[in-house]
């Protein structure tokens, strides 16, 4: 009994947490929120509704930390809080998580170049967002529901109609395998990027990246080195300085 105590305590204060994160904002305002958004695009697009903008700041950190980890450089939002006006006319639900400013839907790029959205999807699950939907080539649907999960296919409705919720076998795409580190200690003494280092530590580092060892450090290699960022969480600038040296399990000397 006083588990179940315990319990309905502990949602009452997650539920109240929530409710503390959304918060409202001018929508006449352009509000620093991160690095790659600000308040004003969060704003509700009906003509001549002229509200309060509500935003899930939780939400905006996740949408910032996603686009970190998987390098991406810019964000597009479509469509973020709606009224329940304006939900109407674009067809919205009643419960729907953009009245309450818990969602997007949204459109990642990689320099001027659109992320594909089967692959948003798959990493956005690999993520954890709460809420994931495809809805075209370049767009998904993310958002931070208060409960329960959704996976779906908006080209097919607005349901979990992903089987098991896994879109990496809905769209048929093969999850990617981090890249293997190596089993001996090696001890860099530099920071190898491209166009300026070659050598032994460069043949060293190909080794341990699962690539052709020519000893130069050129395309193949940075992509490698980014992959390899990308999958431990680092920053993905394609060097390796004393971060990515650690995470190889290697000990860095360099300045």
């Amino acid at each position: 009994m006083k588990d179940y105590h315990l319990k309905e305590v502990n949602k009452k204060i997650e539920r109240k947490r929530e409710t503390m994160a959304v918060k409202s904002y001018d929508c006449n305002r352009s509000i620093k929120l991160t690095k790659n958004f600000n308040s004003k695009e969060f704003k509700c697009k009906g003509k001549g509704h002229i509200h309060n903008t509500l935003i899930d700041t939780d939400l905006v950190n996740q949408l910032q930390d996603f686009m970190n980890k998987n390098g991406y450089t810019k964000a597009i939002i479509s469509s973020a809080y709606r009224c329940s006006q304006h939900n109407k006319e674009v067809g919205g639900s009643g419960s729907s998580t953009h009245t309450q400013g818990r969602a997007v839907d949204i459109c990642f790029y990689i320099g001027n170049t659109p992320v594909d959205a089967k692959i948003v999807c798959c990493k956005a699950q690999d993520y954890g967002f709460k809420g994931i939907a495809y809805i075209d080539s370049k767009h998904v649907h993310l958002d931070n529901r208060t409960s329960g999960k959704y996976r779906g296919d908006e080209r097919k409705g607005y349901s979990n109609n992903v089987p098991n919720g896994d879109f990496y076998k809905y769209f048929g795409i093969t999850p990617d395998k981090p890249t293997p580190t190596p089993t001996t200690k090696y001890i860099l003494t530099r920071l190898l990027y491209k166009g300026c280092s070659k050598g032994d530590d460069v043949k060293e580092l190909q080794k341990a990246l699962g690539i052709k060892a020519d000893g130069i450090f050129g395309n193949d290699t940075k992509n490698a080195v980014i992959k390899f960022q990308k999958s431990n969480k680092l920053y993905a600038d394609g060097k390796v300085g004393k971060d990515t040296a650690h995470a190889l399990g290697w000990t860095y000397q360099g300045k």
